[in-house]
């Protein structure tokens, strides 16, 4: 199931690298198209003849006029489906070859209601420095913050790539500007996991300017602000350390890490002889991205200034979108509504 707002960018890989996979367990794809204004429609339909071939039945679908956004394209491309067990797939993901096999047998084994497998960023064959400072955030998430979290059964949904119980997972959404996130808070409630092959089976499409960077972060903060109440709830409902500390991970190293930096780093030179410890979570946050360089460098091909460029970039794009998303909570006077500006990759 694939879920597409103005995707025309993405899609074609994303769907070439489907039809290019082992389908023996794919009964059927089911494209949802969110008010598209692109090519996406016409590139979805060209598959369907590819597809076919392969014995599997593609549907491209319109929401209905009356609703829109990622939620809602997953519940309506929900009703197009009989089997239990559902991929859902982001338009800006592409999948190795071997990608459905792996994680439907490990979905199997695993015996779990919902599982993914590690995402990475897609290598560009032409590498830019604002495509590192990008991608270099993934890589951290994934080597090292998903990898840790998955050791403690506290993984969260990744977003773009998950192998779910449908009719469960159904019952764990919510629209806001992180569905995933909500999910992911509401299975550990119940007292389920998110299981996460270690693999890397999948890469992302990821933002190729700064511009499309900051809108993305704008709305990922606007999602964190929304869950904090329901990350707080969930980590009280675990007695185990290891997996409240993993859950109040979420925000505090998706956002809040980046904060400090910038502030202490701001305040570091009126310090006097204490300024190095200002400077410390700076420098831990460093030493963590050269590490994710080395844990993937058999998967992403990084350089020392895309390293450097990230480093210093980063953390200050991360913190001005807090700004702006505070702003747009003080205009709009709610923490979710509709928006296009948001979604736009560039």
């Amino acid at each position: 199931m694939i879920p597409v707002f103005n995707e025309g960018r993405t899609l074609y890989r994303c769907l070439h690298s489907l039809s290019q996979s082992d389908l023996c367990s794919c009964a059927k794809v089911v494209v949802v198209l969110d008010r598209c204004t692109d090519d996406s429609e016409l590139i979805a339909k060209s598959f369907v003849d590819t597809f076919a071939a392969a014995g599997v039945e593609m549907a491209v679908e319109h929401l209905p006029a009356d609703t829109s956004g990622k939620v809602a394209g997953l519940l309506y491309g929900g009703s197009k489906i009989d089997t239990k067990t559902a991929l859902l797939l982001d338009a800006d993901i592409v999948l190795e070859p071997t990608a459905l096999q792996e994680l439907w047998t490990f979905h199997q084994e695993s015996n779990a209601d919902f599982t993914a497998c590690l995402i990475l960023p897609l290598q560009e064959r032409r590498g830019t420095l604002v495509s590192h400072v990008v991608c270099n955030n993934r890589l951290y998430r994934q080597s090292v913050l998903q990898s840790v979290r998955n050791r403690f059964g506290m993984s969260n949904f990744p977003g773009g790539l998950q192998l779910v119980d449908y009719k469960k997972y159904r019952d764990l959404l919510e629209h806001g500007f992180l569905e995933d996130l909500t999910a992911t808070y509401r299975a550990v409630s119940e007292g389920s996991q998110v299981r996460i092959l270690p693999r890397v089976l999948a890469r992302e499409v990821e933002r190729q300017t700064i511009r499309g960077l900051f809108l993305q972060r704008v709305r990922w903060t606007l999602g964190t602000i929304q869950h904090i109440p329901m990350q707080v709830r969930t980590a009280r409902s675990r007695k185990d350390w290891n997996e409240k500390i993993s859950i109040y991970s979420y925000h505090v190293m998706w956002e809040f890490q980046y904060y400090v930096m910038v502030i202490a780093a701001m305040l570091a030179p009126w310090q006097g002889t204490v300024w190095p410890v200002f400077l410390a979570p700076y420098v831990l946050y460093v030493l963590q991205i050269v590490r994710s360089a080395v844990l993937t460098r058999n998967h992403y091909k990084n350089s020392v200034p895309g390293i450097a460029a990230h480093c210093a970039l980063f953390p200050s794009i991360i913190t001005t979108a807090l700004f702006a998303a505070v702003g747009l909570l003080v205009v709009k006077r709610k923490a979710f509504f509709s928006s296009v500006l948001l979604f736009r990759r560039n």
